[in-house]
């Protein structure tokens, strides 16, 4: 079933995922003697943005130019509207993500920040019918300390400190997860590329250019800015932001001021777009794209402007 966005607006601050050719039978696989988790189609891919509302998204309704390839999959798939973020920081979407239940199931919050142990994870469960799985992930809330890669044969993540190995499974160095996107991206592609092509795949992985505070590179800054802003004002809004000062109004937006700010914040949408595209040109050159279920979502959203002087998602609902 393909639905259509019924328009968006910045006030719809709760994620949403938009999923492509997501057929219940692709994962249905029960066991690795299953003959449908015996070839290279039935495999998903599932990225993740940190963070990213719905307000500009443009398959959501929105109207600047900033995720073409975002839209491109939601146009050849299901968006879903209703789509609640279980929680206003990595950690609980993350649990959810991997388990299917909700926080006050997996207990992974801000007095229990781990995963329980005895919650099955996606990982776990495909893994067990014949699946591979790889988890990239540069965010240390989604790390093995956390518990979100239970069940993963290969997983890159940044870590707590020494707590925990960056790289399991693979032969990289320990540095591969602080070198951000690009390596991600690289990653991906030597992994599909390594991979037994005899089974399916969960392939799961996060961009982060969304996250505040917003330092967008040309040519997406001076793309999304506004017409009349001088480089002054832009240079005063990038060097100010700080979440808490924000938030306990020792630094205050006027509202020309937000304007800005968002404009930055649409730059880094579209700077993570375009790794979005890179990921799908990567399953396309692998002949993986049109048999494989694409999960595009986020892991929560923002407060940006809406109840001021509340902005990212320090303590408050997004």
């Amino acid at each position: 079933m393909r639905r259509r966005p019924s328009g968006g607006s910045r006030n719809g601050s709760y994620s949403r995922p938009v999923s492509r050719y997501l057929q219940p039978s692709r994962l249905q696989c029960l066991s690795s003697e299953d003959s449908r988790c015996k070839g290279p189609g039935a495999s998903a891919a599932f990225e993740t943005r940190i963070p990213q509302r719905a307000q500009n998204i443009g398959c959501y309704g929105y109207p600047k130019p900033t995720t073409p390839n975002w839209d491109r999959v939601a146009a050849e798939g299901v968006v879903c509207e209703q789509n609640i973020a279980p929680g206003i920081w990595s950690l609980p979407p993350y649990s959810s993500i991997m388990t299917g239940v909700h926080v006050h199931t997996h207990r992974a919050d801000g007095d229990h920040e781990y995963l329980r142990q005895h919650i099955p994870t996606l990982a776990e469960t495909l893994g067990m019918a014949g699946y591979q799985t790889c988890g990239i992930m540069p965010n240390a809330w989604g790390s093995g300390v956390a518990g979100v890669d239970r069940g993963f044969e290969v997983y890159v993540d940044r870590g707590f400190g020494d707590k925990s190995p960056r790289v399991r499974g693979w032969d990289l160095p320990e540095f591969a997860a602080e070198r951000g996107p690009a390596l991600t991206i690289e990653q991906f592609d030597k992994w599909l590329a390594a991979r037994d092509k005899n089974h399916p795949f969960l392939l799961f992985t996060i961009f982060s250019e969304p996250h505040a505070t917003y330092h967008p590179p040309e040519p997406y800054r001076s793309r999304f800015m506004l017409e009349d802003a001088t480089e002054e004002e832009v240079e005063s809004v990038i060097e100010r932001q700080h979440v808490i000062k924000v938030v306990t109004e020792q630094v205050k937006f006027n509202e020309r001021e937000w304007q800005i700010l968002f404009a930055l914040n649409d730059a880094e949408v579209a700077k993570c777009d375009e790794n979005v595209g890179a990921v799908l040109d990567i399953l396309r050159r692998h002949g993986l794209y049109d048999d494989a279920a694409i999960i595009l979502t986020s892991d929560h959203g923002d407060v940006m402007g809406d109840r001021p002087p509340w902005w990212g998602h320090l303590g408050a609902i997004c």
